[in-house]
């Protein structure tokens, strides 16, 4: 298997290798038959504006497995809900959550109370969720789950703690979680990877934690819970539990923060997950308030270059023949919508720029009208 990462300019190269080999050795150490190895390439390609020079993160190599087995994702349970984290290396078919039995396991033939459970894949492309106990039938050893954690292939089993641990209250998690988004905005780990910035995740359990004793933290604790405010944040905090019940679970995020929210408390491991409801929220209100001026006519002529004052309304990922693209769409003061494709520029939704572009075509989804700009320009201030 190939895969091939557009990566962004800044990127510390020779730091990601060397984790890379770490990773690679480990896995060798631990008895792991595939695997991966990591380079940097270099190429030129056609890209909406151009031509132009970019980087690719090159993964070539196999899922790594256990006598044959690739281990596909962890189940864990919340109550009668699943919450299922796929290994972003396995390539296949989704878990379908309809297919699994809490407290279940295949090899052994035995329900019981089990918390959580692996999903294991054959060569010959059959499954079955097997019970921590029965785990070492598998890797040949009994080796804890606690083995899969940050720095591994496995990084989405991270933060497996057992018994014991300290639980968070949803919905004083969710009251904070916005007021942070509210003052700071919302920052996903990616993006906060890609721009050098702290993500949002991270400042709500710097505020959960109680006053540092680091300068800088302690700095950053105080002007954060100086902007608390009891009644919005705990008033939108239900606001975000309701919408969550009103999320599509065809999505694997939306089953899986469904699950973790039902639940009065919740495992810190599940942190990032819980704060990444509210920042969807956020961005859904900031939407819808968007709209209320938008119209949906066409603005200006084909090939006139124009220069606007645009608010962010959406900037989504997708592979193309290019290489990763960027569709942005944007609403102008006057409430007409434009849409610029691009592979070099990324934005936070209800962020304000200015742009210069050529008007390229006009497009209609969902009943709205778009502009589409080519060849744009942003403002530096």
């Amino acid at each position: 298997m190939r895969r091939t990462i557009k990566i962004d300019p800044a990127l510390n190269v020779s730091a990601t290798l060397a984790k890379a080999e770490k990773i690679a050795a480990r896995a060798a150490k631990k008895g792991l038959s595939g695997g991966y190895t990591v380079a940097i390439e270099t190429d030129t390609v056609d890209t909406p504006e151009g031509r132009a020079e970019v980087r690719y993160l090159v993964i070539d190599g196999e899922p790594a497995k256990f006598n044959g087995y690739t281990f596909v994702a962890l189940v864990e349970w919340i109550g009668d809900n699943s919450v299922v984290t796929g290994s972003p290396y396995y390539e296949g078919e989704p878990v379908d959550r309809d297919t699994l039995v809490k407290g279940a396991c295949d090899h052994c033939g035995t329900v019981r109370a089990r918390k959580s459970v692996i999903v294991v894949e054959n060569e010959a492309g059959e499954r079955q969720q097997v019970g921590k106990s029965c785990v070492k039938d598998y890797l040949g050893n009994s080796l804890a789950l606690s083995w899969f954690k940050t720095g591994d292939p496995f990084d989405e089993f991270d933060g497996y703690t057992g018994i014991g641990t300290p639980l968070h209250n949803t919905r004083e998690t969710l009251a904070i979680a916005y007021s942070v988004i509210r003052q700071r905005g919302f920052v996903s780990k990616a993006k906060a990877l890609e721009e050098q910035r702290t993500p949002t995740a991270e400042l709500v359990e710097l505020s959960m934690n109680g006053r540092p004793s680091n300068k800088r933290d302690r700095v950053l604790y105080d002007e954060l819970w100086a902007g608390w405010d009891a009644h919005v944040d705990r008033f939108n905090a239900v606001r975000i539990h309701e919408f969550a019940d009103e999320l599509d679970s065809s999505s694997e995020w939306a089953a899986n923060v469904k699950a973790v929210v039902a639940q009065t408390y919740f495992n810190p491991k599940h942190l990032a997950l819980v704060v990444s409801l509210a920042g969807v929220y956020v961005q859904k209100v900031n939407r819808d308030a968007q709209e209320v001026n938008a119209v949906d006519e066409e603005f200006g002529q084909i090939g006139e270059r124009v220069t606007l004052d645009l608010t962010v309304q959406s900037s989504t990922a997708f592979d193309s023949h290019y290489g990763i693209t960027f569709a942005n769409t944007f609403l102008s003061e006057d409430g007409h919508r434009f849409k610029w494709l691009t592979g070099t520029r990324s934005f936070d939704e209800g962020e304000t720029v200015t742009l210069t572009g050529t008007i390229k075509k006009y497009d209609e989804w969902n009943d709205k009208v778009f502009t589409v700009l080519t060849r744009c320009k942003e403002a530096v201030a």
